[in-house]
């Protein structure tokens, strides 16, 4: 859905109108195992999926830019080529070490400690023009393992899931590259670890001299990785015997926890999280991590 300019003999300006299209292919695959089957019973099942988006028409448009955060301007772009949603911003190729470096390139205002953009349109300035794809919000894979075993009285259940090959775009990175104010809460590593005199060997920029947010720009090192694969749900039962009492058909006690642990190699708290909510593009900004939840029951059926 798009606005699109309208006659002003209607009495509006713009009219909401269906003007694209989106190709989605993918595989999706279901794997149920028996394992173990006798005194010990081990079931698996394994659910696996694939997806690659793009859009493939936005009917007069060339593109749409989505979104945006305080002080930056639009994260996301709608583009032809593109998957829906594609972060939009510039791409970082390093930092300025030298002054000698700086002249003759496309931002003759920077400093050593800059951060260096690539200048897509080759035109020897580095604009709004310079933006281009650089991450991509949707799971390109997703999947997830469940194990169910008994014994005896006896049952563990656990599963894991997880996606790959998708970002996330860490606002509170920017923040810290591009500080408003020096005094305020920060990231460790971008500050302790940034580029000076004496430590060159470093992606991080300087962060002095930055004109604050008016400088900020949504880029490539602020683009994260964000696969994971999480223990979603372990669960510990016991089947309480109950003998002879007559007015208790069954009983069980589990313990259970949610959220356990996360692999990932995102450098926030949690690479699951948006600001967004359920919403297509993923932010992290000063958002809360999914809670590690344990819980202790007990079943009785009369």
């Amino acid at each position: 859905m798009g606005n699109l300019p309208v006659s002003a003999t209607t009495g509006f300006t713009t009219q909401l109108v269906n003007i694209g299209s989106i190709e989605n292919v993918g595989w999706e695959f279901l794997l149920t195992t028996q394992n173990l089957k006798g005194r010990i019973n081990w079931t698996t099942t394994l659910n696996f999926a694939t997806l690659k988006n793009k859009v493939k028409d936005i009917g007069p448009l060339t593109q749409i830019l989505t979104g945006s955060l305080p002080f930056t301007n639009q994260i996301s772009v709608i583009q032809p080529g593109y998957p829906l949603a594609g972060y939009y911003g510039y791409e970082v190729t390093g930092v300025f070490q030298t002054k000698d470096e700086i002249t003759g390139s496309a931002q003759p205002a920077a400093q050593p400690g800059y951060l260096k953009f690539r200048d897509i349109n080759n035109d020897g300035k580095i604009d709004p023009n310079d933006r281009t794809l650089i991450g991509n919000p949707l799971p390109g894979i997703t999947y997830g393992i469940n194990n169910s075993i008994s014994y005896q009285n006896f049952n563990l259940e656990f599963f894991l899931q997880g996606v790959s090959d998708v970002d996330i775009l860490n606002q509170n990175l920017l923040e810290a590259l591009f500080p408003l104010d020096p005094l305020r809460n920060t990231l460790a590593e971008p500050i302790l670890n940034r580029w000076t005199a004496t430590n060159t060997a470093t992606k991080w920029p300087s962060g002095v001299g930055y004109n604050n947010y008016a400088a900020q720009r949504i880029n490539s090192l602020t683009i994260e990785n964000a696969s994971y694969l999480r223990l979603r749900n372990l669960t510990l039962g016991y089947q309480i015997p109950i003998g002879k009492i007559k007015s208790i058909k069954s009983a069980r006690v589990y313990v259970t926890g949610q959220n356990l642990f996360t692999i990932t190699n995102y450098s926030g708290y949690d690479p699951e999280v948006s600001v967004n909510g359920d919403g297509n593009v993923r932010v992290d900004y000063n958002a809360y991590p999914v809670a590690k939840i344990y819980m202790v029951g007990l079943n009785v059926g009369f």
